[in-house]
């Protein structure tokens, strides 16, 4: 079989699936063509990009400007995969969605409650989005599976670790943004007892390690250890005590404090009202509506920035990528993942760190970063009457995750 023959082969299931989801496709449309409807990615085709660096390996040459698919959701999203031989001549797919950020939003969808996790398609399906992929590292605990960085959706703090973490989402500004970001808010006492405000340093964490600490219904599956509990019934305190109040529902809000807290958590009296202001905001200063957890950066203005040699550097697994131009115009949600099964298949096989930054300044972005990636790797989308995994074959498993990002008409 020859090379070409081999890559036509690959290409079958690719297409076949997406035209199953009843959208428009148009096969074998050269990059530029397809996306005719959204605007120029912000680096020029013709502005050399920077070298890679040494060690650093290319992104697979068989991701060009002829994708095996180009499908069009809706105006202001292309959807292209590709599929070719990667090391070892595994099969491997990518999936790339690009977005006008004029007309889609970059958002979140998460688990029903903290700790829980579902499918990245179901993610996708009760968020309404058209596109989505897996979200942040996650980790077991006893709470279930706990985000390594930030949730924030729709303006709401779902999760916020103490201390600073990094992430990346989309700022009140409009704009996307990745780096390190922090959780950090206020509670504004009055009525009751004294007036005092409050810092407030995480959001459904398991306990505080200074500042006072929130607790929604949402993340009530944390394990709580306080020195002292405030639970916040419509904005009126209805308890004040060293002992936990348990279970929280609803509306409801709990106020932990640490050792060092205690004292001035303590002072808050039943009947007084409470305000509180919980937020995320990035090292520029610019707070974050939406937003999860990520790595570093990987590409920066087309630098590729990420270690390419030690375990980490040549690892190839399966990537998500969350990638933008230099405008954040255009935003693209990216997953390089193997097609076979068993041992070198889905879930396993993919592309390294480098990798996955060429490939995202190949498809014209600038900066990017990582999402969780081996098994978690997932890209899902919205056609056929519900939401379809089109990373891998359909007889491929998926692991739940707790969060995903997503895509959606503005």
């Amino acid at each position: 079989m020859t090379k070409r023959t081999a890559r036509r082969d690959l290409r079958r299931p690719v297409l076949s699936m997406i035209a199953l989801l009843g959208l428009p496709v148009l096969v074998v449309l050269p990059a530029g063509q397809a996306a005719a409807t959204l605007e120029a990615p912000g680096a020029a085709p013709s502005s050399p990009l920077p070298a890679r660096p040494r060690n650093c390996r290319a992104a697979p040459s068989w991701v060009d400007a002829t994708p095996d698919s180009t499908a069009s959701p809706a105006p202001g999203l292309v959807v292209r995969t590709w599929s070719g031989p990667g090391r070892d001549r595994v099969p491997l797919r990518v999936v790339a969605a690009q977005a006008d950020t004029v007309r889609f939003s970059l958002s979140v969808a998460v688990a029903p409650r903290f700790g829980s996790v579902l499918d990245t398609t179901a993610l996708v399906d009760r968020s309404g989005a058209t596109f989505g992929v897996n979200g942040d590292y996650f980790e077991s605990a006893a709470a279930g599976a706990v985000p390594r960085g930030v949730e924030v959706q729709h303006g709401v703090v779902l999760f916020g670790p103490a201390g600073t973490t990094k992430g990346v989402g989309v700022g009140t500004d409009g704009a996307l943004h990745a780096g390190y970001v922090r959780s950090t808010g206020s509670v504004v006492v009055t009525g009751a007892g004294p007036a005092q405000q409050l810092p407030v340093t995480s959001v459904n964490t398991a306990s505080p390690s200074s500042g006072i600490a929130v607790q929604t219904a949402y993340g009530s599956a944390q394990p709580r250890r306080g020195a002292w509990f405030v639970r916040v019934h419509s904005g009126v305190v209805v308890s004040s005590s060293s002992r936990d109040p348990g279970r929280i529902a609803g509306s409801d809000l709990l106020l932990l404090a640490p050792p060092a807290q205690r004292a001035a958590l303590a002072k808050v009296a039943v009947g007084a009202h409470i305000e509180v202001r919980t937020e995320v905001r990035g090292a520029d200063g610019v707070a974050l509506t939406d937003a999860v957890g990520s790595s570093a950066p990987i590409l920066t203005r087309s630098a590729i920035v990420v270690a390419c040699t030690g375990d980490y550097g040549t690892g190839w697994r399966p990537r998500t990528v969350v990638a933008w131009d230099n405008r954040r115009a255009q935003v693209w949600l990216i997953t390089i993942n193997a097609m076979s099964r068993g041992a070198s298949g889905t879930g396993v096989r993919g592309v390294t760190y480098g990798e996955a930054a060429d490939l995202a300044r190949q498809l014209g972005a600038t900066d990017a970063v990582l999402l969780d990636g081996g098994h978690s790797t997932t890209a899902a989308l919205r056609g056929g009457g519900g939401v379809h995994r089109i990373d891998a074959p359909a007889t491929a498993g998926m692991r739940p995750v707790p969060d995903a990002v997503v895509l959606a008409p503005s």
